[in-house]
Order: C-alpha cells, then structure tokens, then sequence
C-alpha cells in the first residue's frame, strides 16, 4: 500500500503546529495552505529568506509583526473610488499599517537582507495615515477626543 510521502512525513501536523504562531486568523490558514516547492529558482529565493531571517535572529533583532485581523472584506470595501470606511474598520486596519512602516523602515536600512529587503521594498508604509489614525481613532474604533484639529 503505498501512502501518500507528505502523509508519512505528518506535513499537515507540522503546518498545523506552525500556524498556531500566526498573528491572525488568516496567516493561520495561509499556513495551512503551504505546499512543498519544486521550483529551484524558488527554492533558492526561499532558503535567501530564510537566511536573511536568521541574520536578524543572529543579530538579536525581531520582526515588527503583532497581531491583526483578517482585513480582506475591507481592502474590498475601500476599493471603489469615494468609498468611506467605518472608524471599525479604520481600527482594524490600524496594525497591518503599522506594521508594514515598521517593516520598511527595519529593512530600508539594511544592506545584508537582499532578498527580505527586495520582497518588503513594495509595501507603502503610509506614515501619514498611521499617525492620522493614531490621533483619532481608538484600537477599539471608537473616536478619540484628539481626531478633531479644534
């Protein structure tokens, strides 16, 4: 009877394992959804970044990442010209801005992470929008007495 070689190997409890350290609901299931490489260019841009990850390791750093939620229904919501977003849904996109800026900013800096450097090179980190945020609205979404320039 011949088993399926992922199968033999548990690759689905490993993934299992490996998505309870996601920082939201859906890395958890992105993580889940991996599958093994068969591309070498691909496997040699993957060991680059695994490489890059463990200088920063090595160097006693950490990546910027915290948790957030699922922000999918409203990138969709904001997409048509004009659209407004509840002060909620501003909140929730809160840390993934957050987050990208301090990404880009920890690796716009650094010369010995090319390949993390290249894939983080095309996010926006939207300074004004995060202190914009920061100053009027709570993680909770509710409006802050400091959102109002009066």
């Amino acid at each position: 009877m011949s088993r399926n070689p992922l199968s033999l190997l548990e690759f689905d409890k490993i993934l299992a394992r490996i998505s309870t350290f996601g920082n939201s609901e859906s890395t958890a299931d992105l993580i889940g959804r991996i599958t093994p490489l068969g591309d070498p260019d691909a496997i040699a841009e993957r060991f680059g970044l695994v490489a890059d990850l463990r200088l920063i390791i090595n160097d006693g750093l950490s990546l910027p990442l915290r948790e957030f939620n699922d922000i999918t229904r409203i990138v969709e919501l904001a997409r048509p010209r004009g659209a407004v977003l509840t002060p909620l849904d501003l909140a929730t996109l809160q840390p993934v801005l957050f987050m990208a800026g301090a990404l880009r900013d920890q690796f716009g800096r650094r010369t010995d992470t090319v390949h993390l450097a290249r894939r983080i090179s095309v996010i926006k980190g939207f300074p004004e929008i995060c202190e914009a945020l920061e100053h009027a609205i709570a993680p909770e979404g509710e409006l802050l007495d400091t959102a109002s320039p009066l």
